[in-house]
């Protein structure tokens, strides 16, 4: 999904470009595979959990990656020379431990508390930058028989918590995990804004080719989403 992108959308655009902008697209598109998305949830941002620092594409060169099995994360890492090695989540920390992989991309909460942590005790914030949203949807055939009443109770239900609170509330129980993270004795980094640039340099291209890629709607999809970023700019 467009969303999920690896350094697509800049942390402070996002509620303006998923709430004001991609809903209509997202539930066009999930509609014709027979899904309603009644709003956004949050999966949380993401970093890398890594024996040493690791800050710039040539730092990753060479190097052996665990992540969950997904093309586009196979793609995005061989575009920089890594090594992704395809690996389940809860495998991570005996993997990095038996020294099968060097790094693992993982959610600050997931890497403290599974453990990844302990075996790679370097934290590299915001690579791959990526904070997911998560899709609230029920199937579009049970939803279009509930009547206009339970139809607005459900959505009005959701609206009480919006999705912006979540991805505070999410994001402020990041910085919490990470704290404990130091305070145990780790190391949370941020690459300078010269490296994030070089992050994204060749990745222009690389949506292009994976969205088109992923389907018929895909490039469309993309198109739209760059439309949100360009029209949140301007706010």
């Amino acid at each position: 999904m467009v969303t999920n992108m690896y350094f697509f959308f800049e942390d402070n655009e996002r509620d303006c470009v998923l709430d004001e902008h991609m809903l209509k697209p997202m539930r066009e598109l999930l509609a014709a595979k027979n899904l309603y998305l009644i709003g956004w949830y949050d999966v949380g941002s993401s970093g890398l959990g890594a024996k040493r620092k690791i800050t710039s594409p040539a730092d990753v060169k060479g190097i052996k990656i665990a992540y969950s099995p997904a093309k586009f994360a196979t793609d995005f890492w061989k575009l920089y020379g890594a090594v992704p090695v395809a690996t389940p989540a809860p495998e991570w920390p005996s993997s990095l431990g038996a020294g099968l992989t060097d790094a693992a991309p993982t959610p600050p909460v997931y890497y403290v508390a599974a453990g990844v942590s302990k075996v790679a005790p370097v934290f590299i914030q915001d690579v791959p930058q990526v904070t997911a949203p998560g899709l609230l949807i029920i199937n579009k055939g049970v939803w279009d028989k509930l009547s206009v009443e339970q139809r607005a109770a459900i959505t009005e239900g959701n609206a009480k918590v919006p999705a912006t609170q979540i991805r505070q509330e999410v994001k402020d129980f990041e910085q919490v995990m990470l704290k404990k993270h130091v305070e145990a004795g780790g190391q949370v980094v941020h690459p300078t804004a010269e490296e994030m640039a070089e992050w994204k340099k060749p990745l222009d291209a690389f949506y292009e080719a994976a969205m088109k890629e992923a389907g018929p709607a895909g490039p469309k999809l993309l198109a739209q989403a760059k439309a949100a970023k360009a029209a949140c700019k301007k706010k």
